[in-house]
């Protein structure tokens, strides 16, 4: 149900599809449907609630305070271009930049400038604590700039063309390589609005689909950004089309907990399948999944699986190894916990019903039963009817197209435990030119931007998490020739145990050894650049775009 998507952002989009399918279920929890379920593992404790931002978002780890970040920010609106690349006199629009210059020294500070996803940077601001850590130490000035059709509302955010944004004339507009050129132009802006002398380096952060746009500002344009702190890129997509290797990583998050579990959720999809032909199986999955309501039918037994496999990979994804409420309160390593509880199960549906109780039922909110399909269930409150929609659906019919397959044969090599899969191209296709008048570039994003071919860069630091399934499409190593050496510009680093962007999220007491050692890279390598970029800056601009 999400494989185009990134399920960093499409976990709404996931509850509302299950909703329209599965209508035999509701998400609230009532009484005596089935014995009380007795939520596993600790509690969520109170200073993990205190740390919790609107929308449920875990702030900083568990060193953060109650305070929204974001008012430790200074907003403006960037008057910015609307199309970079064409010359008719089409309306400008604002574009929200956060800056926070507590600690810059106008004389000597770099400038830390981060990318924004595919959200309202207000999000980003809240979730990645390690630029405000740095600022400090290197006398910084820290900003978050918005991505174009995207926002907190329509009077908070940045869209073109304002509540038209999405119409079919309008999303043209919404681009990777608009957004890259939004991001050249309000680092230019900075420079003149901050009087920052020419000797100031900028240097971008991204964390997933962040990360890629960090990067790739850096190899566009080093003559604006002096470097970049890439986390969790993903610009290998034809690896997340080709193979599975996404749902391998999400298989082996689990099976290095204990092998058991993968067997145990493989099962799991055929017992939702065979269970699900009989009234009398369904009964029994409804006793077996605590669920208040049994399936109606075959095809929604069989589409629970969604339900529970989407619970499966953010448990992977958003591992961290301390609790966090990104959509639902979990554990740290709320996989760890989850594996633990399907080993002592020890039964395939038992095993899907221990996934549920740690990612739906940390904190025993789901009462005494499941339901499915609910979207203030999955992703926290529900969506005012006057929200913006989100650009990213339009964005994967386009460039970042990332349908992914699974095989469902683990334990075999290559193996992975979801059930098996194959997206329908021509079915993709369709849909995409349906709903948006458009059909996918599938290979453009890497032939424009070079793939893992970023050797003639330089000045790039890469960090990816063993347990996130987005380093499947990541860069593990700078292809050389033989016996050549990779640039020594151009660090990349694995963090052990380390989930989605965990480097770049605010430091914590429970993050691991490699993260910790990882953020220690990051600021010798960024001081090199620094000094670089202060030594020999390029040719002042002495206008932006505006001149």
């Amino acid at each position: 149900l999400v494989k185009g998507e990134d399920l960093a952002t499409c976990i709404v989009t996931m509850a509302v599809t299950l909703a329209a399918i599965m209508a035999t279920a509701s998400t609230q929890m009532v009484d005596g449907a089935s014995p009380p379920i007795v939520p596993l593992g600790h509690r969520w404790s109170a200073e993990t609630a205190a740390m919790t931002s609107r929308g449920g978002a875990v702030v900083s780890g568990a060193t953060a305070t109650a305070t929204d970040p974001v008012a430790d920010f200074q907003m403006f609106n960037h008057v910015c271009t609307t199309d970079h690349f064409g010359y008719t006199d089409l309306p400008k629009f604002n574009l929200r930049v956060f800056v926070n210059d507590t600690y810059w020294d106008s004389t000597a500070g770099p400038i830390f400038f981060y990318t924004g996803n595919e959200a309202p940077i207000t999000e980003f601001i809240k979730n990645t604590g390690a630029l405000l850590e740095y600022a400090p130490k290197f006398k910084a000035m820290v900003v978050f700039v918005e991505h174009r059709y995207y926002g907190d509302s329509w009077t908070n955010g940045s869209f073109p063309f304002g509540t038209a944004a999405f119409e079919p004339e309008n999303l043209r507009y919404l681009t990777v390589e608009q957004a890259l050129a939004d991001f050249e132009e309000v680092a230019l802006a900075l420079r003149i609005k901050y009087k920052a002398p020419a000797e100031t380096a900028i240097i971008t952060f991204g964390g997933s689909y962040g990360a890629n746009l960090a990067l790739w500002s850096r190899l566009k344009n080093p003559n604006i950004f002096a470097g970049a702190i890439a986390s969790s890129v993903s610009v290998q997509k034809n690896l997340l089309r080709k193979t599975n290797a996404f749902a391998m990583v999400v298989t082996d998050a689990y099976g290095n907990v204990s092998a058991t579990c993968p067997k145990l959720i493989r099962a799991a999809w055929n017992e939702l399948e065979t269970k699900g032909a009989t009234a009398s199986g369904r009964a029994d999955l409804k006793t077996e999944l605590g669920l208040c309501q049994a399936p109606s039918s075959q095809a929604d037994a069989v589409s629970l699986g969604g339900w529970y496999h989407g619970a499966l990979e953010t448990m992977a994804q958003y591992g961290y190894p301390y609790p966090t409420s990104f959509y639902n309160p979990v554990p740290g390593y709320p996989f760890k916990v989850a594996c633990e509880q399907m080993v002592k199960v020890g039964t395939p549906l038992g095993a899907l019903r221990a996934a549920a109780e740690v990612y739906y039922n940390y904190t025993g909110q789901a009462g005494k039963c499941f339901g499915v399909g609910e979207t203030a269930r999955e992703g926290g409150p529900a969506t005012p009817s006057d929200a913006p929609p989100s650009g990213w659906g339009y964005q994967t019919c386009t460039e970042v197209y990332q349908p992914m397959p699974s095989n469902g044969l683990y334990p075999a090599p290559g193996g992975d435990m979801f059930p098996p899969s194959t997206p329908n191209k021509t079915a993709i296709f369709s849909s995409c030119q349906s709903r948006y008048g458009v059909v996918p570039r599938p290979n453009w994003e890497e032939n424009h931007f070079g793939g893992p071919n970023i050797g003639a860069g330089s000045n790039i630091f890469l960090s990816s998490g063993q347990v996130d399934p987005w380093s499947a499409a990541g860069i593990p190593a700078i292809k050389v020739a033989a016996g050549g050496t990779p640039p020594p510009s151009i660090e990349i680093h694995e963090n052990l145990m380390g989930a989605h962007h965990l480097d770049i999220r605010a430091s914590n007491p429970l993050d691991p050894a490699s993260v910790v050692e990882c953020r220690t890279k990051q600021q010798a390598a960024m001081r090199v650049w620094i000094a670089e970029w202060a030594a020999n800056p390029p040719l002042p601009v002495t206008g932006g775009y505006d001149e």
